[in-house]
């Protein structure tokens, strides 16, 4: 276009102050060729300022202490697992500080709610830390954003009667009857609705039981408190389904019944809605998965912590 101006004006009269000086269409080139230079240039230099930029922050994430599963373990003070393994090859993997911190879960996830707990916790939003290795299910994701998720942490949970089923209880409707949640634990009526089963959606919040001692769930159930009670298939809380894969012994004088039903979506990261966390973790945890390397660190967590429980990854 510039040619053409010039081939029909002459050099004579100037488009912009820019083109004065020009006599030639040499000149003309030289000056496009120097012109297309010096912005290729100029746009390196600023492409290479940002990326040089430093993230200096040191960002923490919660631990709790003597959480009995793959993820991570305490024990005299050293904290091992899979999750810490994990976070040091992300961190590594995008350039970031980061460190953990001990403290108790429910900063990071508030269940003092009991039946509904969807709540984020205080440490998360009063900036305590910047991530919690955590569960995820439809409630809490209301209240707290997950990167991808890493492991395959699905909740599987069943209801529990005395030995025989006395009373006939129905796992799959339990309109009216009184069912016993543990404060806390993912097996709740979220789950329940979660799992379609019948009568969930017309329960009054007396008709559940708050239990806040796991191990009281068999008295409660023998006085007649409850009908039956919801719970997690956790091994340390003694309650088992060879099926879910998890041993350690269902509580005396209960007895599992139904089917499992599973509770949560998988382990992940939980942050704040405004962390910039996410981005950067989900980056580099889609690099170690693509390279080999989260492969790796799966394989090596299912021989050094095979004890405390399984690691079954999300590739």
């Amino acid at each position: 276009m510039l040619l053409r101006h010039f081939d029909k004006n002459g050099f004579d009269r100037t488009l912009l102050p820019i083109f004065r000086g020009l006599r030639t269409r040499e000149d003309l080139a030289t000056m496009l060729l120097a012109f297309h230079h010096w912005r290729r240039e100029m746009g390196k230099t600023i492409r290479d300022g940002l990326e040089g930029e430093k993230d200096d922050k040191i960002y923490t994430f919660q631990v709790q202490e003597e959480l009995n599963l793959t993820v991570y373990h305490t024990h005299n003070h050293k904290t091992r697992g899979f999750f810490i393994d994990l976070l040091n090859e992300v961190c590594k993997e995008a350039g970031k500080k980061c460190t953990t911190v001990h403290d108790t879960f429910d900063k990071c996830h508030d269940v003092s709610i009991g039946e509904n707990p969807d709540a984020a916790g205080v440490g998360l939003l009063a900036r305590h830390f910047d991530g919690c290795p955590m569960a995820v299910s439809s409630g809490i994701t209301q209240a707290v954003a997950f990167t991808d998720l890493w492991l395959d942490f699905r909740g599987p949970a069943r209801f529990f009667v005395p030995v025989g089923n006395p009373d006939n209880f129905d796992p799959n409707d339990i309109t009216g009857k009184r069912i016993g949640l543990v404060r806390g634990w993912d097996s709740n009526i979220l789950c329940l609705k979660r799992n379609n089963i019948k009568g969930v959606q017309s329960y009054l919040p007396n008709k559940w039981f708050i239990i806040d001692v796991p191990s009281e769930t068999s008295d409660r159930l023998k006085n007649e408190e409850i009908d039956a009670a919801f719970l997690l298939l956790w091994s340390e809380y003694g309650v088992d389904d060879d099926q879910a894969g998890v041993i350690g012994g269902t509580p005396a004088g209960l007895e599992p019944i139904g089917d499992v039903l599973y509770c949560l979506d998988g382990l992940g990261v939980g942050a704040r809605k405004d962390s910039p966390i996410i981005e950067w973790f989900n980056a580099a945890l889609s690099k170690l998965k693509k390279n080999g390397k989260f492969a790796e660190l799966c394989r090596n967590a299912k021989l050094k912590y095979g004890a405390w429980g399984r690691t079954d990854c999300i590739f």
